[in-house]
């Protein structure tokens, strides 16, 4: 699952990840995040930082928060010069950043899904 609210980063997020045999869901913001986890269970959801509704860390936060979800890893990304303090005060089980390479962006998914 990806969720970020530039259009252009979840088609290129989802065309590298889906070109890797990964299945994807990607979303552009995180409203109604409970019920597109429980429909699309992911393997690891990729969180963009800054979004308008809710953001990430806040997301992360929430979801780490709840044993029903606590488990499912969730990496952070960002352009954000303190990603990795953003990171591990939410809880996130990583972070990545952007912009990011292809290469970069499948050895993440492959070592954080925990359906791969």
């Amino acid at each position: 699952m990806v969720i970020d609210d530039d259009q252009d980063h979840l088609q290129i997020t989802r065309k590298i990840l889906e070109t890797k045999g990964f299945e994807v869901s990607t979303f552009g913001s995180c409203e109604d995040l409970v019920p597109n986890i429980k429909k699309f269970a992911p393997g690891v959801i990729f969180m963009d930082v800054a979004m308008s509704d809710l953001s990430g860390p806040e997301a992360t936060e929430m979801l780490k928060s709840d044993s029903r979800w606590k488990d499912i890893p969730i990496v952070l990304f960002s352009g954000a010069h303190n990603l990795p303090a953003r990171a591990a005060e939410s809880g996130a089980d990583g972070w990545f950043a952007k912009p990011f390479t292809a290469d970069g962006l499948v050895a993440c998914a492959e070592r954080y899904s925990s359906n791969w």
